[in-house]
């Protein structure tokens, strides 16, 4: 290749300085053509000569800015080529830098950076390890300057500082809603590189993807939850940690209401069934209390959730249509919210009404005591008024009164003599039809008497004698109340209904002398001392002798009639000196006077009468002789 025209001296000669630019570092003869000016005095010729190009020596230094980075921090690499003399002239190629560890091992190409005009190569990138390291610039030469190394540098490079990037997605959560967290470890300002290695978030560990890692969380109770996360580090980067704060809210709540059935009769429970939820996004179960609503209004039916149901019973509804809703409380998870609306229809119930009485046949006196019972189909407790009354034509009501759990007990007070046909009615509620019962049979039977007798059982004739008869009432027979099943003693006493009351007889009484009646019957009357008496004299004077005397009650539309026990009276000789017969002085005790049937009962005030023998004639007398003493 031509590179060069220079011009002859006068002399014939040439010089020519040429630079390696002039030809190839590779040429190795050098060959000059003389090319005459004037062609018609002069030829042309040419000459050859060897040539052998040494490459000039060269020396590099390197340069390294900083001396002490960080993982991923980079270093500037500066190498400079000197040419050495005789050479000159700019060095041109590519430096290559290389490190290696200072404990030893292999040696590794960091780059290559080419020679700027200045002598220089600039390479910019982090040192291949995370230690101590000694670095060295390789000039590569060309083909006019040779190859050189620069001495080593001892330069270091630490494990970079970390710090941690977290967030949850979504952000705010509600209670049950699941959310995902993810983690991203940086290296601090200055450093590259991005770090690897194991990060625990919570109580999970799992290994870093291009620095990133994530977790999904499952849906958590109300609150603020404080989470940690740990990077452990690597040989190039250093452990960090921090926490992430995840606030969890309470959930809307879903309530679905159910009827077992949409209509009941009165008195049996409303069957319901309460689920629940939390409105998405949250989930979990529900807890806490569901109070019923009855046609808006609170009720005192309440439950607790068992895996977010619960089964309840609504009692003691009117017969009507009703609304019922449920209302939740709320709990700390869940926020408080009601239910669907449903309609329910309570139909009334039907009723049976038993009449009972307490003795089925009383004594003249004594009230008659009612049991009414009203029983519900359903079996609830009837509530309401309730009234005995007479069966047929002229129809009375003899008792009423307020039910008590159903039953009512009640007073006929002082029912007449003889059959009573009696029925017991309920009026009825709103809930419950009304009802009456089927007849029941009151017999009222007369009360029993005893008749007693006293007097002086020895007189003297021509003396004056006076006998009282006394009569007493007597409750019905003990043969009637055996038969009834009922005890009076287990009457309470404060209380005297259903006790018979005693009463005095009315009435007169017929006395008897040996059989046969004396006089008109006498009727009784009261003595205040006494009681119910009644007194008469005879006026005749009975012979000497011995005569049987009884008194005979006649009865009355209350009482039945009754016989004294016959009493003997002696009528003694008058004494030679004169004295009298004693007076009368005083009863004997009443006796069973055999004539009516047995009976058991209180006695009433005595209603006695008094026949009186003497001298004044009431009546006629009719005297039978039982047998004569002479005087």
């Amino acid at each position: 290749m031509e590179f060069a025209q220079p011009t002859l001296d006068t002399g014939g000669e040439f010089e020519f300085t040429c630079a390696e630019s002039c030809f190839d570092s590779q040429a190795t003869q050098l060959r000059a053509e003389y090319v005459p000016a004037d062609a018609a005095h002069w030829q042309s010729s040419s000459g050859t000569a060897e040539l052998e190009v040494i490459p000039g020596a060269t020396r590099t230094i390197l340069d390294v800015d900083p001396t002490t980075t960080v993982t991923g921090q980079k270093h500037e690499f500066t190498a400079t080529v000197d040419v050495q003399a005789p050479a000159s002239g700019p060095a041109t190629g590519d430096v290559e830098f290389w490190g290696q560890l200072e404990t030893g091992g292999d040696a590794v190409k960091i780059g290559t950076a080419p020679l700027a005009a200045n002598g220089q190569a600039v390479l910019e990138e982090p040192a291949p390890f995370i230690a101590v390291q000694h670095v060295w610039a390789v000039y590569g030469g060309d083909g006019w300057f040779d190859t050189s190394t620069s001495p080593k540098r001892t330069i270091t490079v630490e494990p970079a500082t970390t710090t941690i990037s977290a967030t949850a997605t979504p952000e705010l959560t509600v209670y049950g809603q699941a959310y995902v967290i993810q983690a991203e470890v940086l290296a601090v300002a200055t450093c590259q590189g991005i770090p690897s290695g194991e990060i625990t978030i919570g109580e999970q560990t799992v290994n870093l993807e291009n620095g990133v890692a994530e977790i999904a969380y499952p849906g958590g109770e109300v609150g603020s939850l404080e989470i940690p996360i740990r990077y452990s580090g690597d040989e190039k980067y250093l452990p960090s940690e921090t926490t992430l704060t995840h606030v969890t809210e309470r959930a809307e709540t879903q309530l679905t209401l159910t009827q077992e059935t949409e209509v009941t009769e009165y008195g049996e429970p409303v069957v319901l069934d309460v689920e629940a939820a939390p409105a998405a996004p949250g989930a979990g179960a529900v807890t806490g209390t569901i109070q019923l609503l009855v046609n808006g209004q609170p009720s005192d039916i309440t439950g607790e959730f068992s895996d977010s149901r619960v089964a309840l019973e609504l009692p003691g509804l009117e017969a009507g249509t009703h609304t019922i809703t449920a209302e939740y409380l709320g709990s700390d998870n869940s926020k408080p919210a009601i239910s669907n609306e449903l309609q329910h229809e309570v139909l009334a119930t039907s009723a049976t009404v038993n009449l009972e009485l307490v003795r089925p046949a009383i004594t003249i006196g004594t009230d008659a005591l009612l049991t009414v019972e009203v029983d519900t189909e359903t079996g609830v407790f009837a509530q309401g008024e309730v009234e005995v009354r007479t069966v047929g034509s002229d129809v009375a009501t003899v008792a009423s009164g307020t039910l008590d759990a159903g039953e009512a007990s009640l007073v006929f007070a002082d029912p007449g003599l003889g059959n009573h046909e009696l029925i017991a009615v309920y009026a009825g509620t709103q809930s419950i039809v009304e009802a009456k019962s089927g007849p029941a049979s009151l017999q009222v039977n007369a009360a029993q008497s005893t008749t007693t007798l006293d007097g002086p059982t020895t007189i003297t004739a021509g003396e004056e004698v006076r006998l009282l008869a006394s009569v007493t009432t007597l409750e019905g027979s003990e043969a009637e109340q055996s038969a009834a099943g009922f005890d009076t003693s287990l009457l309470p006493m404060s209380d005297v209904s259903g006790i018979w009351q005693p009463f005095t007889a009315e009435g007169s009484v017929q006395f008897m002398i040996d059989g046969e009646p004396v006089g008109e019957p006498i009727s009784l009357h009261t003595n205040p001392k006494e009681g119910s008496a009644a007194e008469a004299m005879l006026s005749r004077s009975l012979d000497a002798g011995t005569y049987e005397v009884e008194a005979h009650y006649l009865g009355e539309e209350r009482v039945l009639a009754s016989a004294s026990e016959p009493m003997t009276v002696t009528v003694a000789v008058a004494e030679p000196d004169g004295e009298s017969a004693p007076a009368l002085e005083g009863k004997r005790p009443p006796g069973d006077s055999g004539a009516n049937l047995p009976v058991t009962g209180a006695e009433a005030p005595l209603p006695t009468a008094l026949l009186g023998f003497g001298l004044l004639a009431l009546g006629a007398l009719a005297v039978r002789r039982r047998s004569r003493i002479s005087a």
